[in-house]
């Protein structure tokens, strides 16, 4: 099934989408991911959507985005070739301590460049928060926008998910950098257990005004009513603009 291009290591785990495997792209010497997917037999109907996730994810071409090499979803059983790192996830690499405010309104411009480069595609994340966020060692942040379950740990948001969303997930995300966790308090963006503004809270009232009300926007209750990507990213840039040039 598989060409000799691609040398299985190792078994990185299961989900009800297929199998993920840890590999090695021999051809180029590269550390990849390799998925075997189920066809998902017991509900047949969401086979289309995955596929048509899948093209879009492959399209993408973001430095958040995951990178996905290959996509041979006419094989039988289909398979994916996908960018692998070490790397942990957000909400365990800020366990401790949040990030101080400049920092953390730079790992949410990341991150909504990064949803605003994918709903261009029409591809939405579905599932953001920081347990689906990873800081690999290497640097920067990265996003899997594939959603499939491969290591059970499932998402069952992502056959449902919207860009509209996508904006409030990430405003609770960015809510949630710019907290600080209460002694001993674990769990998402959401979860309850912060209290009070990190270190580093951003000084011009003026920021902190434009910063909640797009915040405010994106969690409207009425997604009609919640700002694009693109604007949102924005609006974010022209906050962060003064902290750049500090």
């Amino acid at each position: 099934m598989l060409p000799n291009r691609y040398q299985l290591l190792a078994q990185l785990g299961a989900g009800r989408d297929g199998t993920a495997y840890r590999a090695l792209d021999r051809l180029t010497d590269r550390p990849v991911e390799l998925w075997i997917l189920n066809r998902t037999p017991d509900d047949p109907w969401r086979w289309p959507s995955v596929r048509k996730r899948l093209r879009l994810a492959k399209a993408l071409d973001h430095p958040t985005a995951r990178r996905v090499f290959e996509a041979f979803l006419d094989e039988q059983p289909p398979w994916l070739v996908l960018e692998t790192w070490d790397a942990s996830t957000l909400e365990e690499t800020c366990a401790a301590a949040r990030p101080a405010a400049d920092e953390a309104l730079r790992l949410g411009w990341e991150l909504i460049d990064a949803l605003a480069a994918a709903h261009r595609l029409g591809l939405a994340h579905g599932g953001l928060s920081p347990r689906r966020v990873w800081r690999p060692i290497s640097g920067g942040l990265k996003l899997d926008f594939a959603g499939l379950d491969v290591l059970g740990q499932p998402n069952l948001a992502v056959d449902f998910a919207h860009p509209a969303d996508d904006l409030s997930a990430w405003a609770k995300l960015v809510a949630w950098l710019l907290s600080r966790p209460t002694e001993g308090a674990v769990g998402g963006a959401g979860a309850g257990a912060e209290r009070g503004p990190t270190r580093g809270s951003v000084p011009d009232p003026a920021q902190v005004e434009a910063l909640e009300e797009l915040l405010g926007e994106c969690l409207s209750p009425a997604r009609a009513d919640r700002p694009s990507a693109a604007e949102a990213r924005e609006r974010l840039a022209a906050i962060l603009r003064p902290l750049e040039a500090a």
